[in-house]
């Protein structure tokens, strides 16, 4: 007899490390297909972002439009607060194009924002692959427009990026994440996933 999708958090464990998988018969907003293929698992992850440094201010150079900067790289502590997959350490690099000049003609109206972010694990947590190295647990693109540089100026960011077929807890999966971030990157980041992948125990 074909059993109904679980309706509650399922949790599975394994060797301190584990990840939060909830089977539903829809998926979560923007995975497509309701129910996903067979044996997918939905879950979702919180983190909070603190103690930002910057690693490398990046190389800034100025155009028509305003200053353009690449390599902008930082990190901070990336401490659970949704899900189960491990705390560790956040690490970004980015790059901020300035698009076009405000109307008052004192600078840019725009920055497109393009880099990339991992979640890396603590040597010791399973799946790291070996000792003496981390465990890639989260990883994604970032992208959208802002009215600021982030590598030259304060502000808020707040962006909502697809994870097309990224890591996802040693394993590959496709999701959605939100970052409520100020321009270190010190916030919230939480989002939802798709995953094929099971953990061995």
């Amino acid at each position: 007899m074909r059993t109904k999708p679980l309706s509650s958090i399922a949790v599975v464990a394994a060797l301190g490390a584990a990840y939060l998988g909830l089977r539903s018969p829809g998926a979560p907003e923007g995975f497509g297909p309701a129910g996903g293929p067979e044996g997918s698992i939905f879950g979702a992850f919180g983190y909070v972002l603190t103690g930002a440094e910057i690693v490398d201010p990046g190389r800034t150079a100025f155009g028509p439009a305003g200053p353009t900067t690449t390599g902008y790289r930082i990190r901070a502590a990336a401490a659970r607060i949704r899900g189960d997959f491990p705390a560790g350490e956040f690490l970004a690099v980015l790059d901020a194009y300035a698009l076009s000049i405000g109307a008052s003609g004192q600078g840019p109206a725009a920055y497109q924002i393009r880099g990339t972010w991992t979640i890396v694990a603590p040597e010791g947590i399973a799946g790291a692959g070996g000792s003496g190295h981390g465990a890639l647990v989260l990883s994604g693109p970032i992208e959208g427009e802002l009215t600021f540089n982030p590598a030259a100026a304060k502000g808020a960011i707040s962006l909502s990026v697809n994870l097309p077929m990224s890591t996802v807890c040693y394993g590959r999966g496709r999701g959605r994440v939100t970052f409520q971030v100020n321009e270190r990157f010190e916030g919230r980041l939480t989002g939802t996933y798709e995953t094929t992948n099971k953990m061995s125990s």
